[in-house]
């Protein structure tokens, strides 16, 4: 089982490259052959995918597994919501007494980046 972060970013990798070309989860699901919903999980790093269905997402995407499979986020965005979901699993930031952000496409970078200025 590959790790959180493994996942997580793997799931910014997939919905970049989607959202590239502009197709909505549903899309790409009726594309792949899972329904949008499953893909939603496995943006969000809560599923682990087959290697079939990365296959797949790679051919629908015009990329390859190895691309979706990199350990670097896609874009400055993606690296800013993973090291969110990082520091507030950390002991050290559930000892601040913060409660858990959830991150919108209208949480703006500034307003993760402060956050993440409340990590030591």
């Amino acid at each position: 089982m590959a790790s959180s972060v493994q996942l997580s970013t793997l799931g910014h990798r997939i919905r970049h490259h989607r959202v590239t070309l502009g197709l909505t989860l549903d899309e790409l699901g009726a594309q792949v052959g899972v329904a949008g919903s499953h893909l939603s999980l496995i943006e969000n790093g809560k599923r682990e995918p087959k290697l079939s269905l990365l296959q797949e997402i790679a051919r629908v995407t015009g990329t390859d597994v190895t691309d979706l499979l990199s350990a670097e986020p896609p874009n400055h965005r993606a690296a800013l919501e993973i090291e969110l979901d990082r520091a507030q699993t950390s002991p050290v930031f559930r000892r601040l007494g913060i409660p858990p952000i959830k991150v919108t496409k209208s949480t703006s970078d500034e307003m993760i980046e402060s956050v993440l200025g409340l990590a030591p």
